[in-house]
């Protein structure tokens, strides 16, 4: 595995994307994020559950997980589970999309960002943004970094690079083939 993809190649003055996330783990707080929705549909689903860490190299400095409104139908069934956040849902706080928005984007402020498949959760993040939450917009628009958008990386996009021969990319088997720590909730 060399972590570079062909592309890489062709950039003069960029280091490989496995460079550039190095540095940022070595150097910058990164928010570790997953959302839970209503469906895929980035313009039209729900955001209902944010989980988030914030870590700096291997410390963790704070954790991070809320719950939203949606008058949308949550799915039943993941796949061939049951939705586990349905059952989750009946005893937690419910808030709303602005105050949810808001808390996320403080707590994300300033940070890079790290998700598993990655730009489904920003653009779904911005999407809900946009339709529920103009206060968030005026005092985060960049959902991270003050005065602009926030890097991100894609963990899928990472392990590709580092791992080429996997063919399975969900979070429950990568943990496993891996030999990580963690748990893959939903």
């Amino acid at each position: 595995a060399t972590g570079i993809s062909p592309s890489e190649l062709m950039t003069v003055g960029t280091p490989p994307l496995t460079q550039q996330f190095v540095k940022a783990y070595e150097t910058e707080d990164i928010v570790i994020f997953d959302t839970e929705t209503t469906g895929l549909d980035t313009f039209r689903d729900d955001i209902i559950q944010i989980a988030a860490m914030r870590i700096r190299g291997e410390k963790v400095l704070g954790q991070f997980m809320v719950h939203i409104e949606t008058e949308r139908e949550i799915p039943a069934m993941l796949g061939d589970i049951v939705n586990p956040i349905i059952e989750e849902r009946k005893t937690a706080d419910i808030l709303s999309h602005e105050d949810a928005l808001s808390r996320f984007s403080e707590f994300a402020k300033d940070a890079v960002l790290l998700a598993h498949n990655a730009d489904f959760d920003i653009n779904i993040l911005h999407s809900n943004i946009n339709r529920y939450c103009n206060s968030v917009l005026e005092s985060a628009p960049s959902l991270g970094r003050a005065g602009g958008e926030a890097p991100y990386f894609d963990s899928l996009r990472l392990i590709r690079l580092l791992e080429p021969d996997l063919r399975v990319h969900k979070l429950k088997h990568l943990l496993e083939t891996l030999h990580l720590e963690g748990q893959n909730s939903h």
